[in-house]
């Protein structure tokens, strides 16, 4: 079997979602080359319209209103993975999904970073938040007390104390 048929017949096992679907509809024949499906695959999902928008949504990314910190970092990480040559560097991509999340998930990524988010690496960011995604069932809404973990329960009541005494302070100031 040549290289050529072998990537041809790999490549849909890289494929999901709509990718997968996409190939999945292509009439049967209508590539017989590698670089053929590249030339195809490229041009649906590495338009240069595509490529022109994408530096400016990452830039304009924000949290959606009730949108809990597991699935603003998934969406996110999701985001900047589909476009990999976003010519931002790590420090960038931090700093955007930093100021993208409400000042309540700021408090949580500080204290998940010890203190300040902005100064662990971005290694140190995917691993951390990679981590509370995927025991997402510990990261209820905020308005609720999250279940499981340990230091997410100690975590979530830290912030609600913080809270309780800025309120406190801001009252006795009035």
């Amino acid at each position: 079997m040549s290289e050529d048929a072998l990537r041809l017949r790999l490549f849909p096992f890289s494929l999901r979602g709509k990718a997968l679907d996409w190939l999945e509809r292509l009439p049967n024949h209508s590539i017989t080359t590698w670089d053929e499906l590249a030339d195809k695959f490229i041009a649906k999902y590495f338009s240069p319209g595509h490529m022109a928008a994408f530096p400016d949504e990452i830039l304009a990314f924000k949290q959606e209103p009730t949108e809990p910190l597991h699935e603003i970092w998934e969406r996110y990480r999701t985001m900047v993975k589909e476009f990999p040559n976003n010519d931002m560097n790590e420090a960038m991509i931090q700093q955007t999904f930093y100021r993208g999340i409400n000042t309540t998930n700021q408090c949580i990524v500080n204290q998940l970073a010890g203190g300040n988010f902005m100064k662990m690496s971005y290694d140190e960011v995917c691993d951390t938040l990679d981590e509370m995604a995927d025991t997402s069932s510990a990261w209820q809404s905020r308005a609720n007390v999250p279940q499981g973990d340990p230091t997410v329960i100690h975590l979530h009541k830290e912030l609600h104390d913080h809270g309780q005494a800025i309120a406190e302070l801001t009252t006795t100031m009035n």
